[in-house]
């Protein structure tokens, strides 16, 4: 009796240490300074000439599709159609599936990676890989539609599956 509330004692005590956070990494609690911070951060990093690459993955068929150079122009024209009301601090995506995923890859040191969720032709939402803040919700009302996000997935799916 004494051995099993000994183990079941030390079992708790090892199971909940973890609960324990002396240097939380991911559990943040401060809120982003506007609601346009990361998308501020790549617009940066692009004005800085980093170098980049871009990929459309397609949720439904789970593939892949590689940006070509030509096409790199479409992130900083994006970002700079936008204005303060594009961003908005709350929209109701819980019925909203992912379309498309943009992803977003500095060559730099820093590997920094980011995600656009392409909801549709309206709806975007802007985080890093590994971010620990609200994501940049942007609704592309007012973009020219040589600038949305989601025109340029499908016209980059259909350039890629015209060259295979």
């Amino acid at each position: 009796m004494k051995n099993s509330k000994l183990l079941i004692i030390l079992l708790l005590v090892t199971l909940l240490s973890g609960c324990v956070f002396n240097d939380p990494k991911y559990i943040n609690f401060k809120s982003k300074p506007n609601l346009y911070y990361y998308s501020n951060e790549i617009y940066k990093k692009i004005k800085n000439n980093e170098s980049y690459s871009l990929k459309v993955f397609d949720v439904n068929f789970y593939e892949y599709h590689d940006v070509s150079e030509e096409d790199l122009d479409v992130l900083p024209a994006f970002l700079e159609s936008l204005n303060n009301d594009n961003y908005v601090s709350e929209l109701d995506l819980d019925d909203a599936k992912v379309k498309y995923k943009l992803i977003i890859q500095f060559d730099d040191n820093s590997n920094d990676k980011y995600v656009i969720n392409v909801y549709d032709k309206n709806t975007v939402t802007l985080f890093p890989w590994d971010g620990n803040l609200q994501e940049d919700i942007i609704t592309m009302d007012n973009v020219p539609a040589r600038d949305n996000i989601y025109s340029f997935c499908v016209y980059i799916i259909n350039k890629t599956n015209s060259n295979n």
